[in-house]
This record gives structure tokens, sequence and C-alpha cells, in this order.
């Protein structure tokens, strides 16, 4: 069996044995399954519109589809790894943070200057 893609229907019966009414020439095509079948017009073609709408059926994506489906796989990869190294990166932090825990490290506060507390003025009540 060779099985081709055509842009006509050329042998007999020159139609889509699924859609017959589309007759023997589709912008889409067919596929010439090479083979010949019992009957009248015993040529068997099937329009690449049956295939796809066939596919549609059995849920497989269209190439549009696809083709969306692996620019949205394409940039979650990206996504995934920019997340990991951001996640190893503060893992590395943790790690660091750990070992001078470890060591007896405590830290002494916040930097920089405590703030002034405010006392209370008998003049300034209002």
């Amino acid at each position: 069996m060779q099985v081709r893609i055509v842009r006509k229907a050329e042998i007999r019966p020159m139609k889509c044995v699924f859609y017959p009414q589309i007759g023997h020439d589709h912008p889409k095509g067919y596929v010439d399954t090479g083979m010949d079948m019992l009957g009248v017009d015993p040529h068997a073609y099937i329009s690449i519109q049956a295939i796809e709408d066939i596919a549609s059926h059995l849920g497989w994506l269209t190439p549009a589809e696809n083709k969306r489906m692996c620019e949205e796989l394409a940039t979650a990869h990206e996504k995934i790894i920019q997340l990991e190294d951001e996640n190893n990166k503060l893992d590395e932090e943790a790690q660091a943070i750990d070992v001078l825990r470890g060591r007896g490290y405590q830290p002494r506060g916040r930097p920089g200057r405590k703030p002034k507390k405010q006392e209370h003025d008998p003049d300034l009540v209002a």
C-alpha cells in the first residue's frame, strides 16, 4: 500500500469516500490510499478535511493548536528554569544563614540609628 497526499482526486471515483459531496478538487487536498475497494468506483481517496474532522473527534490537535501548545510549553519551560535558578539562590542564602547560626552568630538588630522617642511637651497641648 502506497499512501500519498495529492492535490486532486484524479482516478475514479474522483471524490472523498467519507465526504463525496466535496468532489474531486478541494483546497486542502486528499490522501490517496493507493488501494482499490470493491465496487463500481473502486479507488479510495480520503479528503484532508475528512481526516481533520476525524482527528478532531478523536481529540487530536490541529496544526495550529499544536503550534500554540508548543509555544506555551516553551514559555512554561523558560519560567521553570527561571524559578529553579531563583530557588537555588534562595537555598544558598538559607544554607549560609544556617552555617552562621550554627557557629553562634546572632544578629544584633537592625542597622542604623534608633528613632527618637517623642517626649510629651506640655506647651504643645492643644
